[in-house]
């Protein structure tokens, strides 16, 4: 049977394969619905990526014995700096020019850190779900992969160099050998890692290097294999079985998959087996397919277009002042192609060919260090001037609630002496607003992965004798620090918190179908024995959640005897308490959450008036813990905030001037100072330093 060797030095299938790739992101942040696993697009680059890198470095160290470094960081430098700046620049300018202020603070940050190549660690450290629906995304969120490409980039020579001296020259066994097995046990290592990770945190494991270097290692063992052989029928098949593979990822996997993690094998063994079978002088083969003209330009210019694809999608709902339909995306993905090819024409590829650039490899490090240093100069000089215009704004709203202002934030809700109260704010206004929220969101609550202990912070009074009020909860609870520390004022009462994402701290024990080890049952175990063992605790306020049921009973969808028992453990938690004589107050939390961001949502709003106002029906369903709570008034006090949002039909964002949300669910810090004096008659009635007010006002 005759056999096809297959060509290494030319290998029109890995054009084909970014053509591929770049396709599948591109749809999939277009359309996502007509590609649902087209994310899988930028693993596949990964894949390629160790391939080329690996293969090229194994070459030179196999005929020189050494590598050069500063001409390899050259070469990279000239081949991904020169676009991605020029991009990142042009998004800077779009983002002061366009955007909307309310969006400038996150982008900065991030422009900030894909200048620094660190862009993937800051949306990991963030928690970013790059694969949800909520949220907003950045113009430049898209560079995290491109971060961990330079990091790659940066890493992967200095640890061949030490394969060489350790592997060849110590073991006295062969190069490709030694290779093979350090990127074996990286691949190994990083692999078990992602799936670890993305099991326990998957917004972080998305992003981090760590999990992420295997995809690269696999590329890697598939350039260290020998030239092979193939038959013609297997290495058909064998590419083929590889498209076919990274086909179905793009259409199989959706935004709900675990992802990385296991998932991650399907694309990128695809990608492997189509690397694997070579380029086939073959009719029909993956080679001859995958190097037809148009995905041979597609693949030349897929860097630029992926590059630029994400900001045109980003920035188009700015200058539509709304929803973007088929027509405008079908504008998107021409520009983009366009953009692409100019700025692969015009910058990447004279930088990167050049003969002046070619001989100067210094220049090139000048040219990434000077580039870097000018984006981020350039993004803290205009995070200076929104830093001051917030500073001003949140002057202004401390003053008007010190100073109680009428018909400011709650005080114009609901009064026949206030005009427009729903009156849309000024922009600086609701730029601050995406950033008014208290800095105990990230320093005091827990997050899902950390451990049972609760974290406890302390405000107000220090006093050996102050009373101490306790607020349990997540971050919705968090919210209400604010407000209960306006309304102690100079009192002598000190304010207890312990918060953890996805807790309400009042199932002490596993429900029916829970996990004995559930770390959120052994938070709230720990919290209710501080509480119990608290001497000078007056009050304990807990927080609901429109998730309650879950949060309550560990599981996504409870049986209806899992939500029987956490109710019956829930008061049986408020009983405890009570015999203890500690007062309780469960707190129905704000209105939501919203569809949307709400300060974008009004920087994005032409009306003048009432801007994404929503049905109250909507926002205002009572959550098991509020239902429980409502029914048994022995065992708990009970308040709604719903009267401070919503009139009869509508509940609203802006009231008084001051927008109420920094997000979709969220109060802002200043709406909920100026709650104070509207809860205050509760509090103060738990607290016993007044008497309780009329119940009619409940």
């Amino acid at each position: 049977m005759t056999s096809l060797k297959p060509v290494r030095e030319h290998r029109p299938d890995v054009q084909g394969l970014r053509a591929l790739a770049v396709t599948a992101v591109v749809l999939y942040h277009l359309w996502p619905g007509l590609v649902p696993g087209g994310y899988v697009g930028v693993d596949v680059f990964f894949v390629i990526s160790g391939f080329l890198i690996t293969g090229l470095l194994f070459r030179e160290m196999a005929e020189t014995g050494r590598l050069r470094l500063l001409a390899f960081y050259a070469r990279r430098i000239r081949r991904l700096l020169p676009s991605a700046f020029i991009v990142l620049a042009c998004t800077l300018v779009v983002l002061v020019l366009v955007a909307p202020r309310v969006v400038w603070h996150q982008n900065l940050v991030q422009i900030r850190a894909a200048a620094a190549y660190v862009l993937n660690w800051q949306l990991a450290a963030e928690r970013t779900d790059y694969l949800g629906a909520g949220g907003s995304p950045t113009l430049v969120q898209h560079y995290w992969s491109l971060a961990l490409e330079e990091q790659f980039y940066l890493v992967w020579p200095l640890l061949l160099i030490l394969t060489l001296a350790w592997g060849v020259r110590r073991l006295t066994i062969g190069l490709r050998a030694s290779l093979a097995i350090m990127l074996g046990i990286t691949a190994t290592a990083s692999f078990v890692l992602s799936v670890t990770t993305t099991s326990e945190a998957p917004a972080f494991a998305f992003f981090a290097t760590q999990s992420r270097a295997w995809e690269f290692a696999l590329g890697g063992l598939v350039a260290l294999l020998p030239a092979v052989s193939w038959r013609p029928l297997v290495g058909w098949v064998t590419g083929w079985v590889g498209v076919g593979l990274v086909v179905i990822a793009c259409m199989l996997l959706d935004h709900d998959t675990t992802f990385p993690g296991w998932a991650t094998l399907v694309p990128t063994v695809g990608t492997a087996l189509v690397l694997t079978a070579g380029a086939l002088a073959l009719s029909g083969s993956t080679s001859r397919v995958l190097g037809w003209p148009a995905f041979g330009w597609l693949g030349d210019h897929s860097y630029a277009i992926y590059l630029w694809h994400w900001p045109l999608i980003v920035t188009a709902p700015w200058i539509l002042e709304g929803a973007v339909g088929n027509a405008a995306k079908l504008c998107i993905l021409a520009a983009t192609l366009v953009l692409g090819w100019l700025t692969t024409r015009y910058v990447e590829d004279p930088v990167r060919s050049g003969p002046a650039w070619q001989a100067r490899r210094w220049a090139s490090i000048g040219l990434a260090t000077a580039g870097a240093a000018a984006l981020v100069l350039a993004t803290i000089g205009v995070s200076t001037e929104l830093d001051r215009v917030t500073d001003q704004q949140a002057d202004l709203a401390l003053a008007s609630v010190k100073n109680d202002v009428p018909c400011f934030g709650a005080s114009a809700w609901p009064s026949k002496e206030c005009a427009q109260p729903f009156a849309t704010p000024s922009a600086d206004t609701v730029a601050f607003a995406a950033g008014d929220f208290a800095s105990i969101l990230n320093t005091c609550q827990l997050a899902p992965d950390e451990p049972s202990r609760p974290r406890w912070c302390e405000f107000g009074s220090a006093r050996p004798d102050a009373r101490t009020v306790a607020v349990i909860g997540n971050s919705i609870a968090t919210e209400l620090v604010p407000l209960l520390r306006q309304w102690a004022g100079d009192k002598n009462l000190r304010i207890l918190l312990a918060a953890r994402t996805d807790c309400l701290g009042l199932v002490t024990g596993p429900v029916v179908g829970q996990a004995p080890d559930d770390r959120c049952v052994a938070w709230s175990q720990q919290v209710q024995s501080r509480l119990l063992s608290l001497r000078a605790l007056s009050l304990v306020v807990f927080v609901t959640h429109e998730r309650s049921a879950e949060f309550l009973t560990g599981q996504t969808m409870p049986s209806p005897e899992a939500r029987s028992d956490a109710q019956t453990r829930v008061l049986g938690s408020l009983r405890l308490l009570r015999d203890a004589g500690i007062a309780r107050l469960v707190v129905k939390h704000p209105p939501g959450p919203y569809p949307f961001r709400v300060p974008e949502c009004i920087a994005l709003s032409s009306a003048a008036y009432d801007p994404c106002t929503q049905p109250r029906k909507a926002m205002t369903r009572m959550d098991l813990l509020a239902a429980t709570a409502s029914r048994h008034p022995r065992a708990t006090r009970f308040v709604s905030l719903d009267r401070y949002f919503c009139d009869e039909l509508r509940c609203h964002t802006v009231i008084g001037g001051v927008v109420a949300y920094f997000d979709d669910r969220h109060l802002t810090k200043t709406y909920a100072r100026t709650m104070a004096r509207h809860l205050g008659p509760v509090l103060s009635a738990a607290t016993s330093l007044r008497p309780p007010p009329p119940p009619h006002g409940w």
